[in-house]
């Protein structure tokens, strides 16, 4: 698992999934293997979640989590938190403006789970709880304000007029 490590501190992450997901295929060849490494197992799990987020795919990721969840790895806060990233990128995404807040309800939900879970105490699960919830709050009281538009900055901070997105 250490060149699966190595791969994605290059950003080579093609190459970083390939090994990850080798790790994981080999402790899954026997009960055994899978419960003496347990560690090992659970870290590549959550690397393959992390690369593939990386490479944007968002619905993998979400299918990762799901799986994941069965499985009750040795950090599930980690699952949480990348599952939470996957559906906050899909509710940002300008394709899917009108399913913003389920995405990002979506998201809430799992940040809020992997907060609940999180005995290291990561400062980037509560960031992103905060966010979310800070973006969701602001889509409530903005009178029907998606929270993807919240997001984005408006033309009184930039100063320039908000990009036209062709369809």
């Amino acid at each position: 698992m250490d060149r699966a490590s190595q791969e994605e501190e290059r950003e080579q992450f093609e190459h970083a999934l390939d090994e990850y997901r080798d790790s994981i295929r080999f402790l899954r060849t026997s009960r055994l293997m899978q419960s003496l490494f347990w560690r090992e197992y659970s870290q590549a799990l959550i690397g393959q979640m992390r690369v593939q987020y990386r490479l944007d795919n968002y619905d993998e990721v979400i299918s990762l989590a799901d799986s994941i969840v069965q499985e009750e790895i040795d950090d599930m806060a980690a699952a949480y938190f990348w599952s939470g990233n996957a559906f906050f990128a899909k509710g940002v995404d300008r394709d899917a403006e009108e399913d913003s807040y389920s995405w990002f309800n979506r998201a809430e939900a799992n940040y809020r789970k992997a907060l609940e879970l999180d005995e290291l105490d990561r400062w980037g699960i509560r960031y992103n709880f905060e966010l979310v919830r800070t973006v969701l709050d602001q889509a409530e009281t903005s009178q029907g304000k998606k929270p993807v538009k919240i997001m984005r900055p408006s033309e009184a901070m930039t100063g320039k007029p908000a990009r036209k997105v062709e369809g």
